[in-house]
């Protein structure tokens, strides 16, 4: 399976949506929260906090030092959280590299920007229940922190795909291929993760 936890904040709104792919019934299953303009103060780097508080619920995403993340979605009624739970593990290297890319869009306007941040082939652990289904994330499997900021055109067209492993001698290897349609001449974020150094493509 494949599971998504994401926090956004665009300006209007902010929220928090999990969804959960399962390859082996072809089910695509989703929760969602969303709560008020200014409600959700996301960090300056990929490297902090954030707490996210919505009227169904709660997100915490949290980043210590030595290199663990922990991410903790609920909602529904507490203490049962009766809607979804997630809880994961995820292990960071500071020192592990990670592709940084900026994108304009000049033909629209020169402040238009994204700026994006990806950390390829994490460690994870953990759970994921939305309703009565659980899934349990397997060992040997990876994270991928998407950390963006940006003004965006109201129209935009996204190109990703991302992918992580471990080869036959061991090594922890992820890959990451994407576009916008902007100007990305200056650099794309394709490239390569191999246990934890950067090779551009």
């Amino acid at each position: 399976f494949q599971a998504d936890v994401t926090l956004t904040d665009i300006g209007l709104l902010t929220g928090a949506f999990l969804t959960v792919r399962d390859f082996a019934s072809g089910e695509t299953v989703r929760d969602s929260m969303l709560a008020g303009a200014g409600t959700l103060t996301l960090p300056s780097t990929p490297f902090g906090n954030t707490h996210f508080v919505a009227a169904g619920g709660e997100v915490d995403l949290a980043y210590a030092p030595s290199g663990v993340r922990t991410v903790h979605y609920a909602s529904g009624t507490s203490p049962a959280w009766e809607r979804a739970e997630v809880n994961l593990t995820i292990t960071d290297d500071p020192a592990g590299e990670s592709i940084a890319t900026l994108v304009c869009f000049p033909p629209l306007d020169p402040g238009l920007f994204f700026y994006e941040n990806k950390r390829l082939a994490l460690p994870v652990t953990g759970t994921i229940r939305i309703g009565t289904r659980t899934w349990t994330v397997p060992d040997g499997s990876f994270a991928v922190i998407d950390w963006g900021r940006g003004a965006w055109p109201p129209d935009v067209s996204w190109l990703w795909a991302d992918a992580a492993g471990t080869t036959v001698d061991g090594r922890r290897v992820g890959i990451n291929l994407g576009t916008v349609h902007g100007d990305d001449s200056r650099g794309t974020s394709d490239a390569v993760v191999v246990d934890g150094v950067l090779h551009k493509m």
